[in-house]
């Protein structure tokens, strides 16, 4: 279960805007002449894909992407100037090396260094920062990815304080008039498929009456015995969402995807990562370093927590004096990244759009500063934390975080009966003949203990000191 070398992949999503020249073709070359291995802007008559370098992610890739100026960013844009979308994905890098810090900063100092000769880069709305986490030329195991995601949904609404307010909403067009790329949060996909299960009972004629609490769904995650199972979380059909057709992991704030294959999705050879994709677009190198420690370590402490104690973590999410801050001491992270998150604010430094560096940039066309000051005021408006209060209050009350907005107050004692409880139903199946030591045994007593949690509290209990 436990990930032994933690891998991961960066992507960073940025507009450059400029009059002179084509922008992914000069960071490909500035890359190289940097020391750093790149591709996307080979020679047409290099055969660059049968490079095993290419093929085994040892190369930062620059590529074209789909991002856009918001309306009153556009409104700026100077006669003769263009904007530019660019992706630019790092290389496969250890987590364990102190040096995969130091090669950020040195790819965004060669930014810099482009900046100085006129160009301009900004990341806004439009714009993302993924996080690929891996398990090096090994999948992540099956528990570890369940893990994941039952900490994602578990605490969602905490997570949520590190985001932008379009990233933890579902926006698909904000006030500026610029599309919002689709992130759509883990509790929309537990939403519908809560409600394709519903329907789905009321075909087979099933009685029993459905729940979806917050507890449920982490009981119906426990119930995927394979990759495809997570993924089935995700898709469903809407007719507001994706223009009508399939959902799938690429549209959630967490991919699962990467982790099976799938000829119809053009993966027959999947990654074996887990995608982190709620994150704003961003330059700067130290919510860069955070996010990455952040996910990274979220994956860690999956792979390496002992089932009592993360059935106590996963119970403890509905008790709302449960906050940030608790989520971080229970991942153990570091205390600089705690820190970060902590100390300097809602979202921390993300108002900053631009490079974060005291570079002084050259007079550009008066046009372009007043661009680049409309892009610092959207996003400082979005990163607010006024606007993701509202958010999160929003969604809270909506019931969209499978949380009781009407409980105000839960009992938790120090040390919860998850333990005892998890113990007595493993005894209980061992006696009906099944083999505890495996997983699906294991997996099957944790989802009888989630799902004993959630009746009581479906039920209104708001003393969690009873066990099974």
């Amino acid at each position: 279960m436990a990930v032994h070398n933690l891998t991961f992949g960066v992507e960073l999503e940025f507009i450059a805007i400029h009059n002179t020249f084509g922008v992914g073709k000069l960071i490909y070359k500035s890359l190289l002449n940097s020391g750093i291995p790149a591709t996307g802007w080979e020679p047409l008559d290099e055969d660059i894909n049968a490079d095993a370098d290419v093929q085994s992610y040892s190369r930062w890739r620059v590529e074209t992407d789909q991002l856009c100026l918001s309306a009153g960013e556009k409104a700026y844009l100077p006669p003769g100037w263009c904007c530019e979308s660019v992706e630019l994905s790092s290389r496969k890098l250890f987590f364990s090396s102190d040096s995969w810090r130091e090669e950020i900063a040195k790819v965004l100092q060669v930014l810099r260094q482009i900046e100085s000769s006129g160009c301009r880069f900004i990341t806004n709305q439009s714009t993302g920062f993924h996080v690929h986490v891996g398990n090096d030329t090994l999948p992540i195991p099956l528990r570890t990815a369940k893990n994941v995601f039952q900490i994602a949904t578990a605490f969602e609404r905490c997570i949520d304080e590190l985001h932008s307010q379009p990233r933890i909403t579902v926006a698909k067009e904000d006030k500026y008039g610029q599309l919002c790329p689709v992130y759509y949060p883990l509790s929309l996909f537990h939403g519908e498929f809560f409600r394709e299960l519903q329907a789905e009972n009321e075909r087979l004629g099933v009685k029993g009456e459905l729940s979806d609490t917050v507890l449920d769904r982490l009981a119906r995650i426990e119930e995927a015995s394979s990759y495809e199972g997570i993924g089935s979380h995700f898709r469903f059909m809407h007719p507001e969402i994706n223009d009508g057709y399939g959902t799938h992991g690429h549209f959630s704030s967490y991919n699962f995807d990467n982790l099976f294959a799938e000829e119809q999705a053009d993966r027959p050879e999947p990654t074996g990562t887990i995608e982190f994709r709620q994150h704003t677009g961003t330059l700067d190198l130290l919510e860069i370093l955070a996010w990455v420690s952040l996910t990274c370590r979220v994956v860690e402490s999956a792979g390496s927590v002992s089932t009592s104690d993360l059935l106590e973590l996963l119970v403890r999410s509905i008790d709302p004096d449960v906050s940030l801050q608790d989520l971080l001491f229970a991942l153990e992270c570091p205390e600089w990244v705690m820190d970060h998150y902590l100390h300097q604010g809602i979202i921390g430094i993300l108002g900053d759009a631009s490079l974060n560096d005291s570079t002084e940039k050259p007079v550009n066309d008066p046009l372009v500063e007043m661009l680049i000051a409309q892009n610092d005021d959207e996003c400082e408006e979005r990163c607010s934390e006024a606007a993701v209060k509202a958010a999160i209050n929003s969604k809270f009350v909506s019931g969209l975080y499978g949380l009781r907005p009407d409980v105000k107050e839960i009992k938790m004692p120090e040390t919860l009966v998850t333990a005892p409880g998890l113990e007595w139903t493993l005894t209980t199946l061992e006696k009906g003949g099944m083999n505890v030591q495996s997983e699906e045994v294991v997996s099957l007593a944790r989802e009888r203990v989630l799902s004993h949690f959630a009746k009581l509290y479906r039920e209104g209990v708001t003393d969690f000191s009873r066990g099974l």
